[in-house]
């Protein structure tokens, strides 16, 4: 059995690991690596680089996180793919690498927990009650989408 962890639970773990962590710019492999990555960027106030770009020297360390690693294979791969040898060598950190949580237990986090949406006219019913069902209308047709009005 897997645990879901909630967007609160991640950013507080996110915050936690990387306070202090002085680097210069933040990638994170997959759809996981990506969401933390740009948290991250958020949090610390440095850019973001889609995974598998290269990184300008200028701006190294490169911090690369992941939201969890089991075996670690993945965040080895991308410390490789990025790390400068030449840097290493000379004695710098080029690449700082952190997984957020650690497996086991299995972990799956908020944005893949199997939520389900309510379908669009729900939705709308929703947003008609706050007042707002022609700001979603006009956003609709804009779309050229056609919705079943509550």
């Amino acid at each position: 059995m897997s645990r879901v962890i909630s967007e609160t639970e991640f950013r507080e773990r996110l915050y936690r690991d990387l306070k202090g962590v002085q680097a210069g710019m933040v990638t994170g492999p997959g759809r996981s690596g990506a969401i933390a990555s740009v948290y991250a960027s958020h949090y610390l106030g440095i850019p973001w680089l889609p995974f598998n770009q290269d990184c300008p020297p200028n701006l190294r360390p490169l911090l690369i996180v992941d939201t969890a690693a089991d075996s670690g294979r993945t965040l080895r791969k991308a410390v490789r793919r990025y790390e400068d040898h030449a840097l290493v060598v000379a004695g710098y950190t080029t690449v700082i690498a952190v997984a957020l949580f650690i497996e086991p237990p299995r972990v799956r986090f908020w944005y893949e927990a199997g939520n389900q949406r309510l379908p669009i006219t729900d939705t709308l019913q929703v947003a008609s009650d706050y007042g707002a069902q022609d700001e979603m209308w006009r956003a609709a047709n804009i779309r050229g989408l056609t919705y079943r009005m509550p």
